[in-house]
């Protein structure tokens, strides 16, 4: 895996970068940033002769509270908000109705295809939707059926084209996405530093690191067991 950053003026500072190099030994890429914040906490473009578009106005919303995004194979931008599932193609953001139809939450967290070209939806309230690749439903993992949480904050794929889901109860690894059914869910009784998970990647040693609310977790999978590293004067708050 290689990691890029364009970092955010005023946000991603020497604190941010310190932590990412002790973790995971640098960067591989710097880019310039084509967004800056300001003060009163909006975008603006910072590269010369750039138009930035705003494409997140509808018809019947004002702003469109972005989660996540997901671009597929055909160049299509998939946008998960907090209102709904939107896609972008041929220059036209619009809702993606057939699947949002099918979605028992409209909190969208996570999108992902995986190698049988199923779409994965994580919601914030009612866990994981899958769907065939004609945007059938075929699965949804909730708390009612034995999953451990409805709350999903992070989708990521690794680079054995898994499927690792944080939750606010854990991380939940699915092996095999031809078999979604099978999984395997990580929490504190497991060695995780915190059940509260917020983030997920992978580094270049194909290891996993977790973010959670007491601490990064990096998981040993040879050994099955986590280091966690705490809070410490090498990462300050």
């Amino acid at each position: 895996m290689n990691i890029y950053l364009a970092p955010l003026e005023g946000i991603t500072g020497w604190i941010y970068r310190g932590a990412v190099q002790k973790c995971f030994g640098g960067f591989d890429k710097y880019f310039i940033p084509f967004i800056k914040p300001n003060q009163m906490g909006r975008f603006s473009a910072r590269v010369q002769n750039k138009k930035m578009t705003r494409i997140g106005k509808t018809s019947h919303e004002e702003t469109l509270n972005v989660h996540c995004f997901y671009e597929d194979k055909n160049g299509s931008i998939w946008v998960g908000t907090e209102s709904g599932l939107y896609i972008y193609e041929n220059g036209k953001l619009e809702v993606a109705g057939f699947i949002q139809s099918q979605l028992p939450d409209t909190k969208i967290h996570g999108i992902l295809r995986d190698k049988e070209e199923k779409l994965w939806i994580g919601t914030f309230g009612k866990g994981i939707s899958v769907f065939d690749p004609n945007n059938k439903l075929i699965y949804n993992f909730v708390v009612e059926n034995g999953f451990c949480s409805n709350a999903v904050n992070h989708m990521m794929q690794d680079s054995r084209q898994r499927i690792l889901v944080a939750t606010r109860e854990g991380v939940v690894l699915f092996h095999d996405t031809a078999n979604p059914e099978e999984y395997e869910i990580f929490k504190e009784q497991n060695g995780l530093e915190n059940s509260q998970v917020r983030a997920i990647t992978e580094d270049k040693l194909h290891q996993i690191w977790i973010s959670t609310n007491g601490g990064v977790s990096r998981l040993d999978e040879a050994k099955k067991v986590f280091y966690n590293y705490r809070r410490s004067p090498a990462i300050s708050p």
